[in-house]
């Protein structure tokens, strides 16, 4: 541990999202580097995965479920044997931008990340020295605003997805169904948050009005 906040984690369930994939195919990389010299993508992209995408070595994994290991002398909601999901982007939980819930572009720890843009787990050190999360153990700064319970009798492996892809899904369904009860949810794309939305929509309401636009890899057996 480096500060008083900090806590350290042991993951022992790690999820594998899509972003997972991209570091270990030199193709992605090859096609993103030609992208971004001829400006087809956003130059922010090199900010986030470095100049050459994802070159290696560094950790790769940004979901994951871990247990409680040591805490800091400022760390009060936490305690050694908890289990936690650990999020994704690193975040003070105090800034602005935090505060209105954007933790992936907090600005207290932007400002100390190498890109200048993000600072997360398992995305390079662009993003900072926090390495990946299939690790044997990790320092999560802020612990008491990063880490959250896993409920009591909540199976860790049925929320595995909770550091990123859940969480993406939950904050595209529910929020805006609080708005419009019984509306319609329109899912394009077949990842894992893509999956999670219907699933998401059917608890709201009990009703799974969740449709999967034609063409649009989508497990149905998911459900």
């Amino acid at each position: 541990m480096v500060e008083p906040t900090d806590a350290l984690v042991r993951p022992f369930v790690a999820s594998r999202c899509d972003g997972d994939v991209l570091p270990i195919h030199r193709p992605v990389s090859r096609a993103m580097q030609a992208g971004l010299r001829l400006g087809l993508i956003d130059p922010v992209v090199a900010s986030i995965v470095g100049p050459m995408p994802f070159q290696g070595p560094f950790g790769i994994g940004h979901e994951c479920i871990a247990q409680v290991t040591a805490v800091g002398d400022s760390v009060s909601d936490l305690a050694v044997g908890d289990v936690v999901v650990v999020p994704w982007a690193v975040s003070c939980g105090t800034c602005p931008e935090c505060r209105q819930g954007l933790t992936a572009k907090c600005s207290t720890m932007r400002a100390t990340s190498p890109g200048g843009t993000l600072a997360a787990f398992g995305f390079g050190p662009s993003s900072g020295p926090w390495g990946g999360m299939t690790a044997d153990s990790l320092r999560i700064p802020f612990a008491d605003h990063m880490l959250v319970k896993v409920p009591a009798g909540v199976d860790p492996l049925r929320v595995a997805a909770a550091s990123d892809n859940l969480a993406d899904a939950w904050r595209a369904v529910v929020p805006p169904l609080r708005e419009r009860p019984g509306g319609s949810v329109l899912v394009i794309g077949g990842g894992g948050a893509h999956r999670s939305c219907p699933c998401l929509r059917q608890s709201c309401d009990g009703a799974p009005n969740a449709v999967p636009a034609k063409g649009s890899v989508f497990n149905h057996m998911y459900l």
